[in-house]
């Protein structure tokens, strides 16, 4: 009686082991389809708690890719921004509210509010076309193009807005400052170093290491986990740990993710991910929570 008791109790845990047994690996490598568009959108929920001032911002980013080529094992990748809005509170007053789907920010509204010149930019930057290398395991070798993007973006924010010549160079500076081939390259490879580079059945599990820039900088170290395979897609699991240190600024914390992949391209269908930092920012207290999600539009 004890004896089929206990074959009872474990014939589920039996079935689900021979079921992975029985599952066949699959490819998961970063394989787009040559000449698609791929449209992403990133939305982020970002709350700061600062020298005791609470700053909340939500922040969205359209992003096309399209691939146009390959060389030596790499992807190249056409993008271009399609989509950016920003808004800013501070002790629960707006201080900052931007919307590329909204008109833009006129000559006096940025006599007014000189933030407002960022609105401009962000216009600006808008179908503007770069290119990316990117590897089967989602790394980004190389970005090329941002730094001819600020120029003309400082041309025509100039030209638009009757500044005087001698503006030219700091609003390069602010445009090139925030869309470097650096910043952009770190941007985007939390979202894309993410491929093992070998057949994965559920239950395997590898780790990546990568060098992000979120307005600071930080190294995270992610386990993934695939949890699931199907006809659909794949779905993976990443839990992280965050270190980040410049100057005054020390920070470290946690990430947990959720990923689901296309199993014949490898391309992030959605995906949410939160993260929770704490540290000292100019030897003072700072906590930031980041809330996050991305969809193949």
């Amino acid at each position: 009686m004890a004896f089929r008791y206990t074959a009872r109790w474990w014939a589920p845990f039996l079935l689900l082991f021979l079921l992975a047994c029985g599952e066949q690996p699959v490819e998961l490598r970063f394989d787009p389809p040559a000449g698609k568009p791929m449209n992403y959108l990133f939305s982020f929920v970002i709350q700061q708690q600062y020298m005791g001032q609470a700053v909340n911002s939500t922040m969205q980013m359209g992003l096309s890719l399209q691939q146009t080529g390959e060389e030596r094992g790499e992807k190249i990748l056409t993008a271009s921004y399609h989509r950016f809005s920003l808004r800013m509170e501070s002790g629960g007053a707006m201080v900052l509210e931007l919307d590329t789907d909204q008109p833009n920010p006129t000559k006096a509204a940025i006599r007014e509010n000189t933030a407002l010149l960022q609105g401009r930019i962000l216009h600006a930057l808008l179908g503007q076309a770069f290119t990316m290398r990117v590897n089967q395991l989602g790394e980004i070798s190389a970005v090329s193009g941002l730094d001819s993007i600020a120029d003309r973006i400082a041309q025509v924010v100039v030209t638009d807005l009757d500044l005087p010549v001698s503006q030219l160079e700091l609003v390069r500076s602010t445009a090139s400052g925030q869309f470097n081939e650096e910043s952009v390259k770190k941007t985007l490879q939390l979202s894309m170093n993410i491929y093992p580079g070998k057949p994965v059945k559920t239950g395997d599990q590898w780790e990546r290491t990568v060098e992000v820039n979120q307005g600071y900088p930080l190294t995270v170290q992610t386990v993934f986990t695939v949890t699931g395979i199907s006809k659909q897609g794949i779905i993976l699991e990443g839990r992280s740990t965050l270190t980040g240190k410049m100057g005054d600024t020390h920070l470290e914390g946690t990430q947990t993710s959720q990923l689901e992949l296309d199993p014949v391209s490898g391309l992030v269908k959605k995906g949410e991910i939160r993260q929770e930092v704490k540290g000292l920012q100019n030897n003072a207290p700072i906590t930031i929570t980041n809330t996050g999600s991305i969809i193949l539009q």
